[in-house]
């Protein structure tokens, strides 16, 4: 995904482009690789007992923008965005933390996937700054940034294979309580809009997104009454030897959402 993004760059410096003034409303879709990055996880599972990878992670991405250049070379934009992100892991372990008095063989030298699957809905507050189109040109470049507010619509999987033992899972938990409602972050991007006429157009573009600030809730409390499967420790999903303590969340370090990717868009004039 990072190769498209350096393309769709290189693509655009290269073209004589330029901005229109007014207001348009866009609509847009497109991929983007998405990671929940977090420093521990390089060296977590660093021993010979297990080990973790973080797997490409590819998801759909959506929105709708209003962008209003007010000059031929600055304008704001905003909108609404249906963000897919997450994180997919593989590794191994040689003994699974969910059959702590090691009576299952099956529970010993175990190669496993898992995955997180977030959905977040985000407002963004941008500034776009335009290239100054002129009357002859169907082609014009514009370059985003700013920030944004994301909201945890849904967290749509926390699952691995294989999966954790039935009698642990059976009653259900809510694994909205382990990410914050709201997160944070800056976002930037660039895009291509090719002026098909006078009223309509087409938009190429790509964005990068991330967190500022820690996007999980390390002030969960588990219930002391019941066992939970090691996958319900941060990181989540992931197969671990040994359970994690209450404190070892505490001390875990903050982890960002991190998206780049790509789209293709239609946008139409509603205003000079």
């Amino acid at each position: 995904m990072l190769k498209r993004l350096l393309f769709i760059s290189s693509f655009a410096i290269c073209l004589s482009a330029s901005a229109q003034k007014g207001q348009y409303i866009q609509v847009w879709g497109g991929f983007q690789s998405t990671q929940i990055d977090n420093a521990q996880e390089s060296y977590y599972g660093s021993s010979s007992l297990e080990s973790v990878n973080l797997v490409e992670t590819d998801r759909p991405v959506f929105g709708i923008d209003y962008f209003w250049n007010f000059h031929n070379y600055f304008g704001l934009q905003t909108g609404l965005i249906y963000s897919m992100q997450g994180q997919k892991y593989n590794g191994f372990i040689i003994h699974d933390a969910n059959d702590p008095k090691g009576n299952n063989p099956a529970d010993s030298n175990i190669n496993y996937t898992s995955q997180v699957l977030l959905n977040y809905i985000k407002v963004p507050f941008l500034i776009r700054f335009n290239s100054g189109k002129e009357e002859t040109s169907i082609v014009d470049v514009s370059i985003f940034a700013g920030f944004q507010i994301a909201y945890l619509a849904d967290v749509q999987d926390i699952s691995s294979n294989p999966a954790p033992p039935a009698n642990l899972t059976q009653d259900p938990i809510d694994f909205r309580k382990f990410y914050k409602p709201l997160d944070f972050e800056w976002t930037a991007g660039l895009q291509v809009n090719i002026f098909v006429s006078q009223y309509w157009g087409i938009a190429i573009g790509a964005r990068y997104d991330r967190s500022l600030q820690d996007m999980e809730s390390k002030d969960i409390v588990y219930n002391k009454n019941r066992q939970y499967p090691a996958e319900w420790y941060y990181p989540i999903s992931v197969k671990k030897v040994s359970t994690p303590s209450q404190d070892d969340q505490y001390d875990r370090f903050s982890s960002k959402n991190n998206s780049v990717g790509a789209y293709l868009g239609i946008f139409v004039p509603i205003g000079r």
